[in-house]
């Protein structure tokens, strides 16, 4: 049986500089906040800082999820922060993290993301697919990778949070 292709509003920049946790997560925060620019960037840091303090959202094979619901997002974003090296992030396996496959969105929201969470962690096992997203330099070759696991990426959301997905 076919599985259905799941489709967010994607965003996609390297952090490459980025030593630690924190400096990772200060990064997300502000590309978050520059995709959504209603969002204030101190406000997302803080929920996906909250989010992490419950537990590592480290799933291990490089990859962590982190994510949070805020108000504030006008639709579900999925960022994608490849690494040039890992860092460490309490990963269930031991490794360190070099992908950082964060998501946003409203409570509303929550039926696409409790989708998409368990599908991004699929590439725990598909470590051609993780690879692909870690070489990736643009959002085309990221959402090439991501193909593979059924997930689409919707272009860019206009200022009024519509996603055009033709």
């Amino acid at each position: 049986m076919a599985r259905h292709i799941l489709t967010i509003a994607a965003d996609f920049a390297r952090a490459d500089e980025a030593a630690n946790e924190k400096a990772v997560l200060v990064a997300i925060a502000r590309r978050i906040a520059i995709a959504q620019p209603w969002l204030d960037a101190a406000d997302v840091l803080a929920r996906l800082a909250a989010r992490e303090r419950l537990g590592t959202t480290a799933i291990g094979g490089g990859i962590a999820l982190p994510h949070a619901f805020i108000g504030a997002a006008r639709y579900p974003l999925l960022q994608i922060t490849p690494l040039r090296r890992e860092i460490g992030y309490g990963a269930p396996d031991g490794r360190g993290v070099d992908l950082f496959l964060t998501l946003i969105g409203a409570k509303s929201d929550w039926h696409l993301i409790g989708n998409l969470i368990p599908r991004l962690a699929g590439l725990a096992e598909l470590p051609e697919v993780k690879s692909a997203l870690g070489l990736a330099l643009t959002i085309r070759d990221a959402g090439a990778a991501l193909a593979a696991i059924d997930v689409a990426i919707a272009a860019p959301a206009d200022p009024e949070g519509h996603i055009p997905l033709s």
